[in-house]
């Protein structure tokens, strides 16, 4: 269940591909992007973020295949691309487990849907940041376990059974012109997340023009973002107003 202004915004412009895609094509390491076809990018139902976390935390999955790829059967080999966007100010210790753990259940979910499968797809976790603090969480699972009073030798016979999932975090920079995403849709979006609270800078968002003008083509989709940004900030920034926006 979407319960926070936050996490409506993200789903209603990042469920869309379109939208989800224009922002990996820029976050993503360019060896990936060029390996895979995001023109056939779907959305994947379903959340996979914890119910005790569902207050605070949304998800996106999404499920991109690679290009000229088929497996054993002729059918395309996808890569699940899975986004989790942290909102919270604070930066959770944990945050590799949680990722971790939605990654999972991802691929559990996808397990019984394919259960004469002998492969599984492989699992992207994107944690999109906009707090205020500094990042300081390790981004890799390995490094949550207490290996400190472990002995050197000790601790590399332990690596070879220990879990290494990193995720791929992105910090939304203090500076609007520094934010990184596909033009348009997706970067007003980011653009709305990270500084629409502030009595200074929300005005940044409606400055963009070359986003602005990206969806000047397509008057349908403006008005929609239009609307869904007003109603976030008008529910985010007590500073403002319906005269004033």
């Amino acid at each position: 269940m979407v319960s926070s202004p936050h996490d409506k915004l993200f789903k209603a412009v990042f469920s869309e591909p379109a939208n989800a895609v224009a922002h990996f094509a820029v976050c993503l390491p360019p060896e990936l992007v060029a390996a895979l076809d995001l023109s056939k990018a779907q959305h994947v139902p379903g959340s996979w973020v914890d119910e005790a976390l569902r207050d605070h935390h949304s998800d996106v999955a999404h499920s991109i295949p690679l290009r000229s790829t088929e497996a054993a059967d002729g059918q395309t080999e996808s890569v699940l691309l899975y986004q989790l966007w942290e909102h919270q100010s604070t930066v959770p210790p944990m945050m590799a487990l949680r990722a971790h753990r939605y990654a999972t259940r991802l691929l559990e979910e996808w397990s019984r849907e394919h259960p004469t499968a002998r492969k599984l797809p492989p699992v992207i976790v994107l944690v999109l940041y906009h707090g205020e603090e500094d990042w300081t969480a390790p981004d890799e699972l390995e490094e949550l376990f207490a290996l400190e009073r472990v002995s050197p030798a000790a601790r590399e016979a332990l690596r070879p059974f220990l879990p290494k999932q990193r995720y791929l975090l992105e910090v939304l920079p203090e500076d609007p012109a520094a934010v990184r995403s596909g033009r348009g849709v997706a970067r007003i979006t980011l653009l709305a997340l990270k500084f629409g609270r502030s009595a200074e800078l929300w005005t940044t968002i409606f400055t963009s023009e070359d986003d602005l003008r990206e969806l000047l083509s397509n008057p349908e989709a403006l008005l929609h973002l239009a609307a869904l940004l007003v109603e976030y900030l008008l529910s985010v920034n007590p500073a403002l107003t319906p005269d004033s926006l």
